[in-house]
């Protein structure tokens, strides 16, 4: 399930929205977990974009917390972006953080570059996502809970 923990490590982030379990291809792709991940590409591409080629998905993405088509290539064009900023393999995959310290191990696609990107671009509504009115009503109360202990990522 989604939540909601302060971060020491990363200048840019003092909050962080993380997911207990990764979302795409071949992924438990735990319902809640989906609609957080879900909100934050559809908050992405609705911004300005990043790095040269990118092109937003040209499906609408519903928040519905199923792992369908359409998230997989709102996931694989999230990736996109990121590998024109760093190499990597686009997998169809936003992943949890854990074990995920950096580019020398190869997975740059996690929540931690979904929640830097989304930072980047869309600072307001990043840094007020569980108040925001179209949050589905069970994200926000997951991600409104008292924040989890500070999490440290190196990357």
């Amino acid at each position: 399930m989604p939540y909601r923990q302060k971060v020491t490590g990363i200048p840019a982030l003092s909050v962080f929205y993380n997911i207990e379990h990764s979302v795409g291809t071949g992924c438990s792709n735990v319902r809640e977990d989906v609609m957080l991940v879900q909100y934050m590409l559809g908050a992405f591409f609705s911004g300005p974009m990043l790095g040269s080629g990118s092109s937003k998905p040209h499906s609408r993405l519903e928040v519905d917390g199923t792992c369908g088509p359409i998230t997989i290539e709102y996931i694989r064009a999230f990736q996109h972006v990121v590998a024109s900023q760093v190499s990597g393999e686009v997998d169809g995959r936003i992943s949890t953080p854990t074990g995920i310290v950096g580019p020398r191990h190869g997975r740059h696609y996690s929540i931690v570059a979904l929640n830097m990107l989304l930072a980047r671009t869309r600072r307001a509504l990043f840094m007020t996502l569980p108040w925001a009115p179209d949050m589905p009503p069970n994200v926000k109360t997951l991600l409104m809970r008292p924040e989890e202990p500070v999490g440290r990522f190196t990357l």
